[in-house]
């Protein structure tokens, strides 16, 4: 692999505990198509092999001047994201969790894009494949798109198919990214950081291939544990939904719209953080949770039938909550943790 100061992409890796998992992850980006490009992997304070696993892995390939590996004291992903992105080399950043997989046309795919475009793209998208043990669960994908300004309708469609929130379906130029960084907040760190950059107006495409396979039931997911701070969380980012949206100066059916999509979804997500397996909230103060979070996330039925079955059900129970929808809650997640 030739050596470049200025490489087209940084591939940016937190890792913390993945000595069983990385491997899987490098060896697909070792085999892409395409050579212009650096790895900075950040080892979070791991705990496990995982340093010795990775510095294995580049000696033995003979990948040392191209693929980095840097440790810190355990300070969380976004810590190790923004370290990875202070030392990134490439003119576009590209993000991979430990325990994932690229497609092998990944780079290949997006410096296509690049170049059909010309090069003024600040972010590009792409769908996703997701694996629930072993098997694909669901693919997230959208129409293909050239160069246009985020606006109400993309920002939409990104939201609906589940490709906004998440950190590793987007190639991100470095120079649009500046100062803009992770936060250290408990959760959602990534949706944050792409809400803060979708405040500065970039010009987005979308490739409509899924490109990256995201592995739902890894035991080391954020999206696994319980946080209590998370419905806080959902409560500010939401004000920075409707600043955008405010920004977008979108016509009231599509506010309307877009507000039921993020309060659905946050509905949703609160609901899963509440009834994860192994939280040990008493059911009195997850009720409680539940009645807050309906002030600032209220459901009305109009666009109701958009949601998926599973997810129509849960919302529908836990909009406007009362303690006979909650019991019905409680019943289904004492049946799904027992089958």
């Amino acid at each position: 692999m030739a050596y470049s100061k200025r490489a087209l992409f940084s591939i940016i890796i937190p890792v913390y505990n993945a000595q069983s998992t990385i491997i899987r992850l490098l060896t697909s980006i070792k085999k892409q198509k395409f050579d212009d490009y650096e790895v900075v992997m950040v080892i979070d304070g791991a705990t496990d092999n995982s340093e010795r696993v990775i510095k294995e892995f580049i000696i033995q390939n003979n990948l040392m001047n191209t693929w980095s590996c840097y440790t810190q004291n355990n300070s969380g992903v976004s810590a190790a994201r923004n370290y990875g992105m202070s030392i990134a080399k490439g003119r576009y950043i590209l993000f991979c969790d430990a325990d994932d997989v690229v497609d092998l046309d990944l780079m290949n795919c997006i410096s296509q894009k690049i170049a059909d475009d010309a090069e003024k793209d600040d972010i590009i998208f792409f769908g996703k494949t997701n694996i629930k043990n072993g098997n694909i669960d669901s693919i997230d994908t959208i129409s293909e798109t050239k160069t246009v300004k985020i606006g109400a309708e993309y920002f939409e469609k990104l939201l609906k198919n589940n490709l906004l929130p998440t950190t590793w379906n987007k190639a991100i130029r470095r120079s649009f990214v500046g100062k803009t960084i992770f936060k250290d907040i408990p959760a959602g760190e990534d949706y944050e950081f792409y809400l803060d950059l979708l405040m500065k107006k970039p010009c987005i495409s979308i490739i409509n291939r899924p490109l990256y396979y995201y592995d739902t039931s890894s035991e080391n997911s954020i999206m696994h544990s319980y946080h209590p701070e998370r419905t806080k969380t959902f409560i500010r980012q939401k004000e920075k939904v409707n600043q955008l949206l405010g920004l977008f100066q979108a016509d009231e059916e599509t506010l309307r719209r877009i507000n039921f999509e993020n309060n659905a979804d946050c509905l949703d997500r609160i609901v899963t953080n509440l009834f994860r397996e192994g939280v040990h909230v008493p059911l009195s103060l997850r009720y409680q949770e539940l009645k807050n979070a309906n002030k600032y996330f209220p459901i009305c039925g109009e666009f109701m039938g958009n949601l998926a079955r599973s997810k129509r059900v849960k919302v529908k129970l836990a909009g406007s909550i009362n303690p006979g929808k909650f019991a019905v809650l409680v019943m289904l997640y004492m049946i799904k943790d027992h089958c």
